[in-house]
């Protein structure tokens, strides 16, 4: 049909049922199944149209992810074997499958070190952990377009991170430094070195950086991170926040003073 209706695969692609592709994230999931034959995998991935290919790929990911959450091998040995290669080859061209696997072995090391954080639990959900990171990572960043967002998302890391190691608040801000810093050009095993094993104050700059950008970096902040305890810049990131805070408050007041005056002239 997709050959003799002109338009019937590009509507197949936009009207798959919800049904057909949970099964394809399912079948997806099951691909490193080894009582899965190849060459039917390959004949059924020709099938495929966008929307079918994109399902059983983003089951491939979870897969994948379950795997590094589940390993203490580093990811790209668990990614780069030769039947995963293979078998990974049904569903991506040569590039898109190594940028594909570049993106899932990084974000399976800060998956595992959220895990080791929450406690090691090899039973919890990989999946829902997985969507659970990108929603904090998505929420920071979205905090993070205005001036008072980006203080805002700072200081609730920073003074989370400078409470007693023993307080659920430094476990959350240890969760959050994880999430925020996956979008950071540090490597996956520096940060849950840093995490770890406490030296948290080193991954204050980075946070500053993933939330500001080099460029944006506020002086008052840049100079915070220089030579000083992390209490030091958690009262001095607040201060910087309430004052961002009153800044908005007094904004607000002036621009409804104006439209008043406004409105009687």
């Amino acid at each position: 049909a997709d050959e003799a209706y002109p338009g019937f695969a590009e509507a197949r692609n936009a009207f798959a049922g919800v049904a057909e592709l949970k099964d394809l994230v399912e079948r997806g999931r099951n691909i490193f199944n080894r009582n899965w034959d190849i060459g039917l995998l390959d004949e059924a991935a020709t099938t495929y149209g966008t929307s079918e290919r994109n399902a059983f790929r983003i089951g491939a990911r979870d897969a994948l992810l379950q795997t590094i959450s589940m390993s203490q091998n580093p990811a790209r040995q668990l990614t780069r074997s030769p039947e995963v290669i293979e078998r990974l080859k049904t569903v991506f061209d040569q590039d898109e499958l190594n940028n594909f696997l570049n993106a899932i072995e990084r974000e399976g090391e800060f998956l595992r070190t959220r895990n080791q954080i929450i406690g090691g639990s090899q039973t919890f959900d990989k999946y829902m952990a997985s969507q659970n990171m990108h929603q904090s990572v998505a929420a920071l960043m979205f905090s993070a377009t205005n001036p008072l967002g980006q203080y805002q998302a700072f200081a609730g890391i920073i003074e989370k991170l400078a409470k007693n190691q023993s307080e659920d608040a430094y476990k959350q801000g240890l969760i959050l430094a994880n999430d925020v810093l996956l979008n950071s050009n540090l490597s996956p095993e520096a940060v849950r070195e840093a995490l770890t094993s406490g030296n948290v104050r080193q991954l204050v700059a980075p946070i500053a950086l993933s939330i500001w950008g080099k460029e944006q970096l506020p002086q008052s902040i840049k100079g915070a991170l220089r030579g000083t305890t992390i209490s030091e810049v958690s009262q001095l990131a607040n201060q910087e926040m309430l004052a961002q805070e009153q800044a908005a408050v007094d904004r607000a007041n002036e621009e409804r003073v104006n439209d008043l005056l406004t409105n009687r002239l």
